[in-house]
């Protein structure tokens, strides 16, 4: 690429930059608009948002030894989670747990207050009011919102507030509204409230509502509610809750930590329970077997008159006793196993919270933590849905799959039992070997003391493990314990008012930006020199400023020819003596494409600086339909074109004088039913011909070209044809459409003359562009020197 295009397109760039700035600029308002609309939304959002506070407490679970140490290896090795983690997870999240916790936390009853135009929530302890309260579980009102207002000291009105919906018609609730005393009982057959007084709040407006405990742990509860490990691999959990009072957030938290370590404490107390009676039903039955045998011995040493057995033989006796020991404890568990494994072959899940002495699997365990909230997902759902609903169908399919995983894992354990069982069983018939060579007597006595010492290690262990289980049940210990309680939370969480202001105000400027974008991609209105350039060859003989405030706009030549609004006039003038050189007595017509665009301001104004010149000039008004030019210069409309026309008149009696020197007009005069006839007559061609004898200029403001034939008949009688374009109004194919106009009829020498243009379009275009020499202008509407913002674009243009 060569510098000469590389510069180009550096210009080119530098244009189009430049022109985004100045479309950004025209919509300026546009986008201080949606700015401060976007921001306010915002600042309204921050303001009505209700506050959400946090707070959370840790507390450590204590798991299985082992286990965790394989599943922290697991987690290690292959990323998996920690099993009996998770399941402490799921329990503090649980809908059992939490409902445990309302039954002592005060949910169901919410107060509130207006105030500053907004509804905030207010503590139990902070409300004026206290509210007691009783209601059926289908009541109406559950979750209605209730305005309590005091009349006096001692009565109150108490009345629903009614919804959205309700005013919409979208439902039909009952409604509530009579007058009761504090302290009354208030019964019907939606519920029983009775409202006890704290304080005076006769000014004050309060509101309070109550709701069932199912709607808030759903609805309020378990949204707000996360449990979440502390530390990865570790067995401290984190639970943290959002509310929107602090103080409630504080009093729930602990609750659910304080409801968790008891829950804790109650499960192994009941376990330890079911365990204490097991034993001692098995210590019975031990104790009778040990009596008999300590009896059978003795007589049997008695009767036979037996010693102490040799060295050898006690040895290998009391290895055997070690075998019989185990064995007499597999077949507990066995029997235990066998217990739990028939029931669950009924249906019998209960079985499983009895725990046997021996009979432990962490997967059983989480399987019917599974179970359970399965089985409590599927009694909620049955509260709305029927048990063929694909939801409860759903759940009901996941009960019976964990329940075929849990009979399939205790059947497992229970014949791991039975193969321990039947390996000891081996081994002790592998030793026995050693017995069948002793006399028989011998034997005997060692098969007495085996069932003896047997029954007495028995006995023994069992007393042991009674003793341990009673400890358990009387100390109420926990696996888990509180490590940080909750606090109460300083601060709200949410929301973060600056950052929604700082969203806010970034969301409204590029809003603003993008709509502004947007209008000005769809706005095809004529702003600058440079709209009609791109559309039309015709050159733009001038630009004629907007004057904001300027009622008469008709004079502004006369009443200040200083202005910089004379400025523009005396360019188009200069312009003008360029065009149609061939004749000296010029014949000019000015039109426009649609009515409003200031035609017969420019034919006036243009008279008015043409007359100053010294050149004498006549306006003629040829908008026979809507004639206007009489009411600029204040004259009478009684006689005109039409009666000339017509042929009712001759020139002379037509031509008026103006208070401008050296101009005159000819007013339309009545309006004719046939106007287009009237123009295509000859006489409209004697009289332009009769004005030349005197008069240097004649101007024709004639109807606008895209209405009526009348301007385009005219055309061919003028020497110069001017269409006057309205800045903002209008349409670029307007332009397009004149210029096809004008090669269509062989118009020749056409001018534009830009109007109403705004002073920052004004530099360019044309001649002078409009604002006087150069940039400066005079008087009342002009500049006395270069603004420093027409420097800076002056200065980007070089």
């Amino acid at each position: 690429m060569s510098i000469e295009t590389q510069n180009n397109v550096y210009i080119e760039d530098e244009i189009d930059l430049k022109q985004l700035f100045e479309s950004l600029s025209e919509r300026k308002l546009t986008i201080i608009f949606v700015f401060f609309i976007t921001l306010a939304f915002g600042i309204a959002f921050a303001y009505f948002a209700q506050p959400i506070y946090k707070t959370s407490t840790t507390i450590q679970v204590k798991t299985n030894d082992k286990q965790l140490q394989t599943d922290m290896l697991q987690a290690a090795i292959q990323g998996m989670p920690n099993t009996e983690i998770d399941t402490e997870l799921g329990i503090l999240q649980s809908y059992t747990l939490i409902k445990e916790v309302l039954n002592n936390v005060v949910f169901d009853i919410r107060y509130f207050k207006k105030e500053n135009f907004k509804t905030l929530e207010v503590f139990v302890d902070e409300a004026p009011f206290k509210v007691l309260y009783s209601y059926p579980e289908n009541s109406e009102f559950i979750g209605r919102m209730f305005s309590i207002k005091p009349l006096d000291t001692d009565t109150f009105e108490l009345s629903t507030l009614d919804s959205w919906k309700d005013i919409t018609g979208l439902t039909q609730n009952p409604t509530y509204n009579a007058k009761h005393k504090y302290n009354e009982k208030i019964i019907n057959e939606h519920f029983s409230i009775t409202i006890s007084k704290k304080r005076d709040f006769i000014d004050e407006e309060y509101f309070f509502s109550f709701n069932d405990k199912r709607s808030l742990i759903e609805n309020m509860i378990k949204p707000n509610l996360f449990a979440n490990i502390f530390m990865k691999n570790g067995s401290i959990v984190e639970i943290s809750y959002e509310d929107n009072l602090p103080q409630r957030a504080q009093i729930f938290t602990n609750a659910l930590a304080n409801a968790y370590i008891q829950q804790n404490i109650n499960i192994n107390t009941e376990e330890a329970t079911k365990k204490l009676d097991f034993i001692e039903k098995q210590i019975v039955e031990i104790k009778s077997n040990l009596e008999k045998s300590a009896i059978n011995v003795e007589q049997f040493k008695q009767k036979y008159d037996l010693m102490d057995i040799a060295t050898q033989t006690q040895a290998s006796m009391q290895k055997l006793i070690v075998y019989d020991q185990e064995l007499a404890q597999i077949e507990i568990e066995e029997e235990q196993a066998k217990r739990v494994l028939e029931l669950l072959e009924t249906g019998d899940f209960s079985s499983l919270s009895i725990a046997p002495l021996q009979i432990s699997d962490l997967l059983i365990n989480s399987l019917m933590q599974a179970l359970s909230e399965a089985e409590r997902e599927r009694r909620s759902l049955l509260v709305e849905f029927t048990e063929r609903h694909p939801e409860v169908m759903k759940v009901t399919q996941n009960i019976a799959k964990i329940k075929n995983e849990i009979l399939s894992n205790i059947k497992s354990l229970y014949q791991g039992i039975k193969n321990r069982r039947e390996s000891i069983e081996k081994i002790i018939e592998k030793n026995e070997a050693y017995f069948k060579k002793l006399p028989e007597k011998e034997r005997e006595y060692i098969d007495l003391m085996r069932k003896f010492q047997v029954n007495e290690n028995m006995y023994a262990y069992l007393l042991e493990k009674q003793y341990e289980a009673s400890i358990i049940k009387a100390s109420k210990v926990s696996n888990s314990r509180i490590i940080d309680p909750a606090l109460l939370p300083l601060k709200p969480l949410k929301p973060k008012i600056s950052l929604i202001i700082a969203v806010s105000a970034v969301l409204g400027l590029i809003l603003g930006i993008m709509i502004a974008l947007i209008r000005n991609a769809l706005d095809n209105t004529i702003k600058n020199y440079e709209d009609i350039t791109n559309e039309s060859k015709i050159p733009v003989i001038g630009s004629i400023p907007f004057i904001k405030g300027y009622k008469d706009t008709y004079h502004v030549i006369h009443n200040d020819p200083k202005s910089v609004y004379a400025e523009s006039f005396r360019a188009i003038r200069t312009n003008l003596q360029f065009m149609a050189t061939y004749s000296s007595h010029k014949t000019i017509m000015i039109s426009s494409t649609i009515p409003a665009e200031g035609k017969t301001t420019t034919s006036s104004n243009l008279g008015a600086i043409l007359a100053m010149s010294d050149k004498k000039t006549i306006i003629l008004n040829l908008d026979l339909r809507l004639p206007t030019l009489h009411k600029v210069f204040n004259l009478p409309n009684d006689s005109g074109m039409s009666n000339f026309l017509s042929g009712h008149t001759q020139p002379e009696e037509i031509i008026q004088n103006t208070e401008i020197t050296n101009l005159d007009i000819i007013s339309s005069g009545p309006v004719p039913p046939n106007p287009s006839e009237l123009i295509m007559s000859e006489r409209m061609k004697e009289i332009i011909e009769f004005l030349k004898q005197s008069y240097d200029y004649i101007i024709l403001d004639t109807p606008p070209l895209g209405l009526v034939t009348d301007a385009t008949i005219l055309a061919n009688l003028a020497d110069i044809t001017l269409l006057v374009v309205k800045s903002n109004y209008a349409k670029k194919g307007f332009v397009t459409n004149f210029e096809k106009t004008a090669k269509a009829h062989n118009i020749k020498n056409t001018g534009i003359i830009l109007n109403a243009l705004l002073r920052k379009k004004a530099y360019s275009g044309y001649g002078y562009g409009g604002y006087g020499y150069g940039g400066y202008g005079y008087g009342e509407y002009g500049y006395e020197k270069r603004s420093k913002k027409s420097w800076f674009k002056h200065l980007l243009k070089i």
